[in-house]
């Protein structure tokens, strides 16, 4: 599973103000271009069945891959990270792993279908076979990525509050 998001680094405004119904009460928006924003791409290998409890790459701790950027996410930054992940898959499979078919699924972000993106999946000069299937639309239950997202989330905006 594979996915990317962003992260304001602010706070949010709560406080609101109160008026006459006939007037307009102006507030400030909490999300402005000049304040700090964290992007983060993010994978996650389902577990194989097959290795032993405790190895990388074991239902129990499954592979990982992270990327964080403060610019914004294009084509370009999302293929290099995914051209990343598939070397080392490639290079680096887990310990008794024999599946040469890889499957990586994501959301339906026009992103994920440029040519660039396309040619790094299925333009790799191995044995290796990868595919890449969209998740449904709005069903966030379907990814175990989004559960991640949420803790990372609520983990930023418990740091945030300390700086």
């Amino acid at each position: 599973d594979c996915d990317e998001t962003g992260f304001g680094l602010s706070t949010v405004k709560t406080k609101y103000g109160r008026g006459h119904t006939t007037c307009r009460i102006c507030y400030p928006s909490h999300y402005t271009r000049a304040e700090p924003k964290i992007n983060v791409l993010m994978a996650i290998e389902a577990g194989s069945q097959t290795l032993p409890t405790f190895v990388d790459g074991s239902v129990m701790f499954p592979r990982r891959w992270l990327f964080i950027s403060q610019s914004n996410c294009d084509q370009y930054m999302f293929g290099d990270f995914i051209d990343s992940i598939l070397n080392s898959i490639e290079t680096a499979p887990a310990p008794g792993d024999v599946d040469d078919e890889r499957c990586i699924i994501w959301d339906n972000l026009s992103l994920h279908k440029t040519v660039y993106v396309t040619n790094k999946i299925y333009g790799r000069p191995t044995n290796n076979r990868f595919i890449s299937v969209d998740r449904p639309p709005y069903r966030p239950t379907m990814a175990p990525i989004e559960f991640i997202f949420c803790e990372l989330a609520s983990e930023l905006s418990r740091r945030v509050q300390e700086w």
